[in-house]
């Protein structure tokens, strides 16, 4: 499990890639993001779960199941209750804030030292990198017996298998309500989660803010929402000892973009008051630990994983994560994909020009008829059907879904403000807009669509999935780089702030019926409801 960037990079990969002006990025940049910090002797190396050894992966859960029986320091039932009380106490602090980000990688830092000092635990930290399971995240191995249990049942959705089987914590066992097909209340399904190429398209952002305001808003709300029951109450979240590891796949992708755009890895800036639109957030800033710490420490000391900040609490990096098993992409389908974003960029073009609408290559219908089944279209969706699936759709098998909208029944319950919920509709709109891009780039198929992670195509069989090299992680970090260039210089939808995105899609949105007018935004409303809290 060699942890992201010490492992030489090599110069000879793809070299064709590296040349073409559509990626946007120089040699130069991409050595400087796969530099690791040296500012931490010996940091922990966080990895993937399935990365963990079973050994490993057993250890992990009973270190998390030892903090329930171990006594309180806060007044609460035992020490792992202490955590979720202090994130309770920090849901405005903590929420829709600048310090979203530091405040919880502090708070994982924590929990994770709790783990060594009262429960002796000494094996890797877990990340759960959900983009991997993003078509079909109910399926994902976390959910079995062995690992943190399946959704929960009965009239109070509590969870009934597994390690953490009705268990004692801060509530009288863990709630898990998931997100199920419209119209469907008892089906074992997730709506799709944000894939790698979505992530990737966030990575865009060259400043903190509108970095922060889009993996909070979007794919971290999306996970809360979809597993509902504790994670889809903002207080009481960490009560679902999934939370962890969804949590340091969040930070895990702040150290990405830190590492992509290491000029901005230190800055700091946005709102310090939630639903607020000042700009007063400083690096000074201290964070309430509410108790935990004898002194809070600041923003400012948390910045770097690899700074030992807090006292050396903070000392530890990330793996490349996994991929699905099977061929690292060639050369020669590489071409592939060039030759497909300009195809796509050009059919975007002259769809614009028709003033066609591009929301028809989204199907939001989530049926599960013959006509959708996609066995037939050999190695690429695209060419054949580059229409893209509903979140609930299970029978394509190449093509990404687009991730299920957040409800506003949800969004409210999280306190969002009406000038925050308008924002959010127009980013998931450009998200939809993006997904459906990458859905027409024939020759191109995700490496986590059904087809490589779930049905066996990866050629050795059994385990689906292998650790990924920094050099699979550079090529394929280039490859989705062509797709947002694509998206940005031909499609013309891709902005980079939030006025921007405002301004640019207010027009479109309305043509598709969602009125933008003021501050609010139609929409979402048919979305999940009716997560327990």
């Amino acid at each position: 499990m060699p942890p992201h960037g010490t492992t030489t990079t090599t110069t000879t990969t793809m070299p064709h890639l590296r040349s073409l002006a559509l990626v946007g990025l120089t040699a130069s940049l991409l050595a400087s993001s796969l530099v690791a910090a040296q500012s931490c002797a010996n940091p922990k190396t966080h990895a993937e779960w399935r990365e963990l050894t079973a050994a490993q992966q057993q250890a992990y859960v009973a270190a998390v199941a030892c903090l329930k029986t171990r006594p309180s320091q806060l007044g609460q039932t035992s020490r792992f209750d202490d955590l979720v009380w202090i994130h309770s106490q920090a849901n405005n602090v903590a929420h829709e804030t600048a310090a979203f980000l530091p405040w919880h990688r502090l708070y994982l830092s924590l929990f994770d030292r709790t783990l060594e000092t009262e429960c002796n635990y000494a094996g890797p930290f877990p990340y759960w990198d959900w983009s991997f399971d993003a078509q079909a995240p109910e399926r994902s191995e976390v959910w079995s017996r062995s690992a943190f249990g399946g959704n929960g049942r009965g009239s109070r959705s509590c969870v009934m298998d597994g390690p953490f089987a009705a268990t004692r914590a801060s509530r009288d066992c863990v709630h898990r309500r998931w997100s199920t097909e419209p119209g469907q209340f008892d089906l074992p399904m997730l709506g799709a989660f944000y894939a790698p190429e979505t992530i990737n398209f966030m990575m865009r952002y060259e400043s903190y803010d509108p970095f922060r305001r889009s993996l909070e808003s979007l794919p971290h709300n999306n996970v809360h929402m979809a597993i509902g029951g504790d994670m889809g109450n903002a207080r009481l979240s960490p009560n679902d000892p999934i939370f962890m590891l969804h949590h340091r796949n969040i930070d895990r992708i702040w150290y990405r973009w830190q590492r992509r755009h290491p000029q901005q890895a230190s800055m700091y800036s946005g709102n310090l008051r939630r639903g607020s639109s000042d700009n007063n957030a400083r690096a000074t800033d201290t964070l309430n630990m509410f108790g935990y710490l004898s002194t809070n420490p600041t923003v400012a000391d948390v910045l770097s994983s690899t700074g030992g900040g807090a006292g050396g609490l903070v000392c530890f990096q990330y793996t490349n994560s996994i991929r699905p098993r099977g061929r690292v992409l060639t050369d020669d389908q590489a071409r592939q994909v060039v030759s497909g974003v300009r195809r796509a960029s050009a059919a975007y073009a002259a769809a614009a020009d028709d003033t066609k609408d591009t929301n028809d290559n989204i199907d939001d219908s989530d049926t599960n008829d013959d006509s959708n089944d996609s066995s037939d279209r050999g190695s690429s969706g695209s060419p054949f059907n580059p229409k893209t699936p509903g979140p609930h759709d299970r029978t394509d098998m190449y093509n990404l879904r687009v991730s299920e909208p957040l409800s506003d029944d949800f969004l409210r319950r999280w306190n969002y403000s009406d000038t925050s919920i308008a924002q959010i509709r127009l980013e998931e709109q450009q998200m939809r807009l993006f997904v459906a891009f990458v859905n027409q780039v024939s020759g191109y198929v995700s490496k986590t669509c059904l087809g490589r992670v779930h049905s066996g195509l990866g050629e050795n069989g059994g385990v689906a999935w292998q650790t990924k090299t920094d050099d699979e992680e550079q090529t394929e970090q280039m490859i989705m780089d062509m797709l947002v260039e694509g998206a940005r210089q031909v499609a013309g939808f891709v902005r980079d702030t939030w006025p921007e995105i405002r301004d640019e899609l207010v027009d479109g949105l309305a043509s598709l019926g969602i009125n933008v007018g003021g501050i609010s935004v139609g929409g979402g409303s048919g979305g999940i409801g009716g997560h327990q809290s």
